[in-house]
């Protein structure tokens, strides 16, 4: 019967990723994560699918391992060339919205 129930217990199996959005001037968003090589304000969409918030369709995910993992990424997101552009900008307001997504799911051991 012991062994029956050991069969059975279940482990959790989690992902965390983190998104980094920047909008600027209200009317530009740019994927803080995304590769240099890619211009983003084309591909990124916001749209609200329900009433409960907006989603943006496009945008980089980055698995995180670890704190040391975040810490890193956004580190590299603040050094990228559209961000330093951003902040060198007279004028310039933008925001920076950031989403870390936890996935868990169940897996029999």
């Amino acid at each position: 019967e012991q062994q029956e129930q050991q069969n059975n217990t279940t482990s959790t199996v989690s992902c965390i990723t983190l998104s980094l959005l920047e909008i600027v001037d209200e009317d530009e968003l740019r994927d803080l994560l995304a590769p240099t090589t890619t211009t983003t304000n084309d591909t990124l969409r916001i749209r609200h699918p329900d009433h409960k918030g907006a989603v943006v369709y496009n945008l980089t995910q980055v698995p995180i391992d670890s704190i040391h993992d975040l810490e890193n990424v956004i580190k590299q997101a603040f050094l990228s060339p559209s961000a330093i552009r951003s902040s060198q900008r007279e004028g310039c307001r933008g925001h920076i919205f950031a989403t870390i997504e936890l996935l868990q799911s169940d897996s029999l051991g």
